[in-house]
C-alpha cells in the first residue's frame, strides 16, 4: 500500500475566524471591561441618561438650623462627620451645621440626606449632639452621608467628643475633657484647659496650647508647636512625638516612634521607648529624670549652667558629652559626672543606642 502524504490545509482567513472557545471568552471579557469603564466615566461626568432619567455622582446639602442650649457639658458622637468647635460669646452651647448626601442622581442624594439625622438633646447640664444614620450605611464611591457640625461652646465647658473617621477642629476654646477619633485627624489651635486627645491612626496637631495635655495614639503622630503646657502625658506605639514648648513634667511611653522635645523649660523627663530615638533641647527641672531605650539613640542639649548629676549607660552604644563635668568617669559602658553644683540625677539607659549630652 502506498502511504498518502497529502496534507489538508485550512485557508489562513478561515483559520483566523475559528478562534478557540477560551480565546473567544477572553476577548468577550475584555470588551465587557472596556464597556464598563466607559460607562463608569460617563456616570461620573453625569452625561448619560437611562430611560430619560439623568444619572451621575450627585451631592445634596441641607443646613442644620442653629439651636442654643444652656449646659456645662457637651457630648458629641458621630462616624464620618466633622466637628468644628469654637468659643461662644455667651453662656450657651450653640449647634448648627450642614448635612451632605450623595447618590447616583439628585433623587438618590436627597434620599440619603433624609436618612441622616442630627439629634440635639439636653439632659440636665449635659447637651448631647448625636449624628444618626441607617445601618448599613449606604456609600457612593466611598462617600457616605455626613454632617459638618459647627458648635460654639462657653468657657470652661466639659467636652466628650467621639468620632470614627471624622475630623475634629477646635479654635480659640477654653475647655476641659476628651476628644477622640479612630482614624480621623484632630487639629486644635489656641486652646486652654486640661485636654485629652485619643486616636488610633489619626494625626493629632496642636498649636498655641496651654494647660495640661494627655495624648494616646497607636500609629498617629503627635505634633505640638508654640505650646506652653504645664504637664504632658503621651502614650503611643509607633506614632512620632514632636513637642515644642513644654513647661513642666513630661511622661512619654513609645515602642518605635521617635520623641522630640524642643524649647522645653523646667521639664521633668520620664521617657521610655523601645527603638525610637529621643531628642531633647531645653532646661530641666530640679527633680530626677529618666530616659530609657533599647536601641534608640538619645541626644540631649542642655544649658551649660545646669545643675545635675549625669549617669548614662549603654551596653554597645557610644557615650559622649562636651559639657564640663566634674568628677567625670567615662568607661566603655558608662559615663558619669557632676554638672554645675550637682543636684538631681539625670539617668539615661540604653542597650545598643548612642548617647550624646551636649550644651545648647
Amino acid at each position: 500500500h502506498e502511504r498518502n502524504t497529502d496534507t489538508f490545509t485550512v485557508p489562513e482567513a478561515e483559520f483566523e475566524r475559528k478562534l478557540p472557545p477560551n480565546e473567544r471568552h477572553r476577548q468577550l471579557g475584555l470588551m465587557l471591561i472596556v464597556f464598563g469603564v466607559i460607562w463608569l466615566v460617563f456616570l461620573l461626568a453625569g452625561r448619560i441618561n437611562f430611560f430619560g432619567a439623568a444619572s451621575g455622582f450627585a451631592q445634596e446639602t441641607q443646613e442644620i438650623p442653629a439651636q442654643t442650649l444652656t449646659g456645662t457639658r457637651l457630648v458629641v458622637s458621630g462616624v464620618s462627620d466633622q466637628v468644628e468647635l469654637s468659643q461662644s460669646d455667651g453662656p450657651g452651647i450653640t449647634v448648627s451645621g450642614t448635612k451632605y448626601g450623595y447618590g447616583w442622581n439628585n433623587d438618590g442624594a436627597r434620599a440619603a440626606l433624609e436618612q441622616l439625622d442630627v439629634a440635639v438633646t439636653q439632659d440636665g447640664d449635659t447637651v448631647r449632639v448625636e449624628v444618626r444614620r441607617p445601618v448599613p450605611n449606604v456609600t457612593v464611591f466611598g462617600r457616605s452621608p455626613y454632617a459638618d457640625l459647627r458648635i460654639q461652646v462657653p468657657s470652661g465647658v466639659q467636652l466628650d467628643v467621639s468620632l470614627v473617621s471624622g475630623e475634629v477642629i477646635a479654635n480659640d476654646i477654653n475647655a476641659n475633657g476628651r476628644v477622640g477619633t479612630v482614624s480621623g485627624d484632630i487639629r486644635v489651635d489656641n486652646a486652654q484647659g486640661n485636654l485629652t486627645f485619643d486616636s488610633t491612626s489619626g494625626q493629632v496637631s496642636l498649636s498655641n496650647l496651654q494647660g495640661e495635655l494627655t495624648v494616646n495614639t497607636i500609629s498617629g503622630d503627635i505634633d505640638l508647636v508654640q505650646g506652653a503646657v504645664q504637664k504632658v502625658t503621651v502614650t503611643t506605639t509607633s506614632g512620632g512625638v514632636d513637642l515644642d514648648g513644654v513647661r513642666g513634667p513630661v511622661e512619654v511611653e513609645s515602642v518605635s516612634g521617635d520623641v522630640q522635645l524642643q524649647d522645653a523649660s523646667n521639664a521633668q523627663l520620664d521617657i521610655e521607648t523601645t527603638s525610637g530615638e529621643v531628642e531633647f533641647a531645653g532646661s530641666l527641672a530640679n527633680s530626677p529624670h529618666s530616659i530609657t531605650t533599647l536601641s534608640g539613640d538619645v541626644r540631649l542639649r542642655l544649658p551649660a549652667d545646669s545643675n545635675l548629676q549625669l549617669e548614662a549607660s549603654s551596653l554597645s552604644g557610644d557615650l559622649e558629652s562636651n559639657l564640663s563635668l566634674r568628677d567625670m568617669v567615662q568607661e566603655r559602658r558608662e559615663l558619669k559626672g557632676t554638672l554645675g553644683n550637682g543636684g538631681p540625677t539625670l539617668t539615661i539607659s540604653t542597650t545598643s543606642g548612642n548617647v550624646q549630652v551636649n550644651g545648647l
